[in-house]
């Protein structure tokens, strides 16, 4: 299997060749551009990451699943002295895809397009708060559980304020490269 290979000897440009053929591009750049932009780290090396061969284009695809946002900042690499959030390791396969300069600058151009979308980011918070404002209610229902809905209120606004400072910090990054 040419990417067990790759993941064995990242050095090798011709299994980096091989690998750059097998990987739709376009869809693993946005796939990640979303993954950093909602802070979310899940897919790690041991689940929840979920590819997919498109019979049509015969490359592989990656398709979102079990998306859980942190609220906390990254700890990089488990390494304090490497602080960029463009490099947080957290899947063997994606670390490999993201060492192949294509692969990398696709990605920053897809995640610089991302959060530099004022209208998308407009459309996203104004979302976000309309669901917030809907799914409350149902919170809410039970005066009995105040305590509970005090910590729903404070987590979706930690959550969201997270989500903007995360955007505000990847553009920073991207726009000091």
């Amino acid at each position: 299997n040419i990417i067990l290979n790759a993941l064995k000897q990242p050095e090798n440009k011709e299994l980096q060749r091989q690998v750059l053929g097998l990987i739709d591009i376009e869809n693993f750049s946005k796939w990640e551009a979303m993954a950093m932009f909602l802070n979310t780290r899940h897919q790690d090396g041991l689940h929840n990451i979920r590819l997919y061969q498109n019979p049509a284009s015969g490359k592989i695809e990656f398709i979102f699943n079990d998306i859980v946002p942190d609220i906390l900042k990254w700890k990089i690499n488990n390494d304090q002295s490497n602080t960029s959030i463009l490099s947080v390791s957290y899947n063997p396969l994606v670390d490999y895809l993201l060492l192949i300069p294509e692969i990398r600058a696709k990605r920053n151009e897809t995640l610089n397009n991302l959060v530099s979308d004022n209208d998308f980011t407009s459309e996203l918070w104004s979302g976000y708060d309309k669901l917030y404002q809907q799914t409350k209610r149902g919170f809410y229902d039970n005066p009995k559980e105040i305590g509970s809905n005090l910590k729903y209120d404070y987590t979706v606004s930690q959550l969201k304020k997270s989500l903007e400072l995360n955007a505000i910090e990847i553009k920073k990054e991207l726009n000091a490269d």
